[in-house]
């Protein structure tokens, strides 16, 4: 996969600077490498970022795994396990985390290419098998939630976000809605009616577009993150909006 934006969180400098090394010499695209979980949720949260290198032991701490669970639960991309330490325990522990792969130090460059491009195929896999494609009608399309369908005017979307595998919907009215398909299936679907991407997570309906900041936009008061890989087109796309 070409121009893959990868992250490194190792905190020994020479396995790091090895691992970038590598990383640039198979085609990929490494981020300076980082050795602390705080550095790493920082370059998650502010990074355009497609997968992570995370060595479970950080200054003596199993703190890579809790980088895996922040992961999880607040920016959904693959991440791959480095680690020496290959005992039961720390693989029970880390791979309740569900990773895509393991990396086992030593290294080598072919262990590290295998391991990332297991993980981008597992990756794709998981999306095509639980993508839906909506049946839009008159502008609107249906919801199940629970036993009873909802009808959903697009005009009243505000935006939408990856959530896992499912797409949260978030309406005008402030209600949300939850369906399980994929951010390109979804956007595809409806970009027609004036939505833009400005996040690998999120898609907003430009007609709710209030504010324009460098790192976020403001939709019916809601404050956006705006990834780096998607501001051009933001700005691009908004000169054409009439």
């Amino acid at each position: 996969m070409e121009n893959l934006r990868i992250l490194i969180v190792e905190d020994e400098f020479i396995i790091a600077s090895n691992l970038k090394m590598i990383l640039e010499d198979l085609g990929y695209q490494p981020l300076n490498p980082v050795g602390t979980k705080k550095d790493a949720i920082e370059a998650l949260t502010t990074q355009e970022i497609d997968l992570a290198v995370l060595d479970i032991n950080l200054s003596g701490k199993q703190e890579g795994i809790e980088v895996a669970r922040f992961i999880n639960e607040q920016i959904h991309i693959p991440f791959i396990f480095l680690t020496s330490n290959a005992d039961k325990a720390t693989i029970f522990e880390a791979k309740q985390t569900f990773p895509k792969s393991y990396l086992i130090k030593p290294f080598t460059e072919e262990d590290i290419y295998s391991a990332i491009e297991i993980a981008l195929a597992s990756e794709n896999k998981n999306e095509s098998l639980e993508i839906e494609k909506l049946n839009i009608f008159k502008d609107s399309f249906f919801v199940k939630l629970g036993a009873k369908y909802f009808r959903v005017d697009i005009a009243d979307i505000v935006y939408f976000e990856a959530d896992g595998k499912l797409m949260n919907i978030y309406t005008k009215s402030e209600q949300k809605f939850s369906i399980r398909t994929s951010l390109e299936s979804l956007f595809s679907q409806l970009k027609t009616y004036n939505f833009i991407r400005i996040h690998r997570s999120y898609c907003i309906n430009s007609n709710f577009l209030e504010v324009i900041n460098g790192d976020f936009v403001v939709v019916n008061k809601q404050q956006i993150p705006i990834g780096r890989n998607y501001r051009d087109d933001l700005l691009i796309n908004i000169k054409t909006i009439s």
